[in-house]
Parts: C-alpha cells; structure tokens; sequence
C-alpha cells in the first residue's frame, strides 16, 4: 500500500468555495477513481507548513500513478487550481507514514 499526500494553501478569498468543492466534489470523485480517503488535515495557525494535507491509500505506486495520469485528475486538479496554491503530492509508502 501506498498513501498519495497531497498539500496545498487555500487563495485569501476562497475558503467557503475550497471548502465546498473539496466535500462535494474533489473527495467524491476521487473516491470513483478507487483511490481511499484516509485522512485530511487543516492547519489553522503556524507558518511554512501548508494549509490543507489529505492522504489517500492506493494498491501500489503504479495505481496511484495511473489515477493521476486520468482526464478524471487533471479535470480534477485544473478545478482545484481555482482555489489554491502550492499545490504539492508525493507518493510514500503506507507503513511509514506515522
């Protein structure tokens, strides 16, 4: 298993319409593309660490891969964009995320 971390800043502006998205729209149909929410993180005060982290689980480093190389994604990833900044992933294995 692998956990595909995913990190980002939210736009001054567009909390309520991030927020919305994410719930209504992101988890959704990342759930359809059978990748495992497992966890999802928001950081309300501090500095140089990024606002939202979400880890999803996936089989192995080829599933979780292949789901980022859809039209599902970059449609997914072109409308996050719309919200956020610094958006960052890397893929790690499950065992060692503490």
């Amino acid at each position: 298993m692998v956990k595909l971390l995913m990190t980002w800043d939210v736009r001054p502006g567009k909390e309520e319409p991030h927020i919305e998205f994410v719930a209504k729209t992101f988890i959704p149909r990342m759930v359809r593309l059978d990748m495992r929410l497992i966890d999802i993180w928001s950081t309300l005060y501090g500095q140089d660490v990024p606002q939202m982290s979400i880890g999803w689980a996936a089989e192995d480093r080829p599933t979780a891969l292949r789901v980022m190389n859809t039209r599902e994604w970059r449609s997914l990833h072109e409308q996050l964009g719309e919200f956020v900044t610094d958006f960052r992933f890397k893929i790690v294995p499950l065992d060692t995320v503490v």
